[in-house]
């Protein structure tokens, strides 16, 4: 149940207050291709949404374009932004790649390893999402 108001809102569950951090990723694949378009797509924003939720976060929007990908996102405090991060980006890759082994072979992807996305994730924090 969500208490009071304000950039961090305060959670209460039993005896615990715990706040939630709204933090915005932007997920970018490697050399920025065009590769998040039909069946892919779709796949990257249940694969994202399903593996956020998992780690506790909530996720309050996510936004799949055809060469990046938005979450914004509600992270409490006990979870590491860095670990939910890596986690969504491990998991949604190896799947990806087993789903979609084309993927493996296309032109645009040739010489990587397990990860569709490489290049670096930019988050911004509860101050920057208020600016932004």
């Amino acid at each position: 149940m969500p208490v009071g108001g304000g950039k961090k809102a305060l959670r209460k569950n039993h005896h615990i207050l715990s706040g939630f951090a709204k933090n915005h990723i932007v997920f970018i694949p490697k050399y920025r291709y065009q590769i998040l378009k039909g069946d892919l797509g779709k796949y990257v924003y249940q694969s994202i949404y399903t593996h956020t939720e998992r780690a506790g976060c909530e996720v309050i929007e996510l936004n799949v374009q055809i060469n990046h990908v938005h979450l914004l996102a509600k992270v409490p405090s006990k979870v590491s932004l860095s670990n939910l991060v890596g986690r969504v980006k491990e998991k949604t890759a190896i799947q990806a790649f087993q789903k979609f082994p084309s993927l493996r072979t296309s032109n645009c992807v040739k010489n990587q390893t397990n990860s569709m996305i490489r290049t670096p994730i930019f988050i911004i924090s509860d101050h920057g999402i208020s600016c932004y």
